[in-house]
């Protein structure tokens, strides 16, 4: 059984990476579940089970990406999903026009074996009523970082990190360099999204981590977990906050 950080985080931003294995990281690692529904193989089984049984953020992770493929078909376009059956679901999800099909494929269909817990059958969550997103904020923002202002953002998607490159699964996700004489923040360490008016940090197995600020006390995230930079952040031994250009 694959449990390295590290490892999973790579296999989760590989667009290659099969439903059934993502079905499989979702019931052994629930704490990847944010990853596992914006993965392009998450279908709309996958993205049902989440919804069930995946925490707080895992669960709005998986409304917000079920939300997105839905205006995908609503707009004629068809969205990142690995099933035939999940169009057909997610038109009539939208109140398209389509003919009705039944679901034939269950996550019990692909049984979770080598020490993986098995997922659940499915009932009706694919009817459940979905968590809006609010539109992204076009506002430019600054990141500090230690007391000075290093960038300026304008994107709603960031990679951060010593030497971020562009990874397939995130493809709007735009790479953001900073400077780090201590060596402490990994080449690819983090990525940020905007959602409404809040930033979500995810850690994406870096070394030292991804420490948040909240209410003065500091917490070290879970690597793959979305979670909202209510204040500063520690990328490594630096300290960072987010702050909206007037």
């Amino acid at each position: 059984m694959i449990s390295d950080p590290a490892a999973l985080v790579a296999e989760l931003g590989d667009p290659t990476t099969s439903g059934q294995r993502l079905t499989e990281i979702a019931g052994s690692f629930p704490e990847y579940g944010p990853m596992v529904a914006e993965h392009p193989a998450a279908s709309v089984e996958v993205l049902a089970y989440l919804l069930k049984h995946g925490n707080e953020a895992t669960r709005k992770a998986a409304a917000r990406r079920r939300a997105r493929d839905v205006a995908l078909i609503a707009s004629g376009q068809a969205p990142r999903t690995d099933t035939t059956v999940s169009t057909e679901v997610l038109r009539e999800s939208a109140g398209l026009d389509t003919p009705s099909a039944p679901i034939t494929q269950s996550l019990d269909s692909a049984a979770v074996t080598g020490g993986f817990r098995k997922a659940p059958q499915l009932d009706d969550e694919v009817d459940q009523t979905v968590i809006s997103t609010r539109t992204a904020r076009t506002t430019a923002w600054s990141l500090v970082v230690n007391g000075e202002v290093a960038h300026t953002i304008t994107a709603t998607e960031v990679l951060l990190g010593r030497k971020p490159q562009a990874h397939p699964g995130y493809p709007a996700a735009e790479p953001l360099a900073i400077e780090d004489t201590t060596k402490t923040v990994s080449k690819t360490h983090a990525r940020l999204i905007l959602r409404g008016e809040s930033w979500m940090i995810v850690d994406l197995g870096s070394t030292n981590g991804v420490i948040v600020v909240d209410a003065g006390k500091e917490q070290k995230i879970a690597p793959g977990a979305e979670t909202e930079v209510v204040a500063d952040f520690f990328l490594g031994d630096l300290k960072i906050r987010l702050e909206p250009n007037a």
